[in-house]
């Protein structure tokens, strides 16, 4: 527990230290993997779909 709390104040340091459009960029990219994911887990049985998924992975 301890440890996660230092983690997750260290994090909070750095992204104050950043200007706010990398976190925006950040986030945009963490969107991004989570629609990827989203299809995939509806389109499981396209091999189509998980060739793409596992070209980015």
């Amino acid at each position: 527990m301890e440890i996660q709390d230092k983690m997750s104040a260290d994090i909070r340091h750095i992204l104050n230290k950043k200007p706010k459009g990398i976190v925006r960029f950040g986030s945009g990219i963490m969107l991004a993997i989570i629609i990827v994911s989203i299809l995939t887990y509806f389109f499981k049985e396209d091999i189509k779909i998980l060739s793409i998924f596992n070209y980015f992975v």
